[in-house]
C-alpha cells in the first residue's frame, strides 16, 4: 500500500495473505465516519487479523494510521520507505518463487483458510494428513536434495486447465 487506502480498498488490502506498505502510506476503514457500517465482512477480517482490540479501535474510530504504525498493530506485515517499497515487495516475491515449491505454498494457502474455523487438534490431524500425503513428492524430494546440495531448488509448476471448470487441486 502506497499512498491512501481507504473503506473498500482498505478491505481489499486486508484481505490478502501478504501486506506491505510505505511508512507513510495512509489507511482507514472511514465507514463510521461516514455514517456506515463495517461492511464486506471487514469486521470479521480485522478480528482475525489484528484481534479485537485493535480491530475495534480501527473500526469504531475510523481512524488513520500510517504503514509504520500497521506493523505494530499487525495490519501490515512490513514497512518500507516508499522509494523502497515496490524494490522490496518484488525482492520478496522473487524469493518466494525461487526458493518455495508451488505445491506447498498452495497446501499452505488452504491450511490458513481452513485453520482459521477449525480446532487446535483438528489442525494438527490434518496437517500430520498432509505430511504423509507430500512426503517422498517430488517436491518434498527436490526439497531436500537441494538443500543439501546448497542450490537452489528447481520446483515444477502447478499445472491446471484454464477452461477446467474444477478448482486446482495441490495433489
Amino acid at each position: 500500500m502506497n499512498g491512501a487506502t481507504a473503506g473498500i480498498g482498505f478491505i481489499q488490502a486486508v484481505a490478502c495473505d501478504l501486506r506491505f506498505a510505505a511508512k507513510g502510506a495512509k489507511m482507514t476503514v472511514a465507514f463510521p465516519r461516514r455514517g456506515l457500517p463495517a461492511e464486506n465482512g471487514v469486521s470479521w477480517l480485522l478480528t482475525r487479523l489484528v484481534g479485537h482490540g485493535n480491530a475495534a479501535d480501527l473500526l469504531l474510530s475510523g481512524r488513520v494510521v500510517t504503514g509504520e504504525e500497521a506493523v505494530g498493530l499487525g495490519l501490515v506485515n512490513r514497512a518500507y520507505d516508499a522509494d523502497e517499497l515496490l524494490p522490496a515487495t518484488l525482492e520478496y516475491a522473487k524469493d518466494m518463487a525461487a526458493n518455495c515449491s508451488p505445491r506447498s505454498l498452495a497446501v499452505i494457502k488452504g491450511q490458513l483458510n481452513a485453520d482459521w474455523t477449525r480446532s487446535v487438534e483438528e489442525t494438527r490431524t490434518e496437517s500430520l494428513s498432509l505430511v504423509r500425503e507430500m512426503i517422498g513428492k517430488d517436491d518434498f524430494n527436490e526439497g531436500v536434495k537441494s538443500y543439501l546440495e546448497k542450490r537452489t531448488p528447481r520446483y515444477k509448476g502447478l499445472s491446471h486447465d484454464p477452461d477446467s471448470a474444477e478448482p486446482l487441486r495441490p495433489f
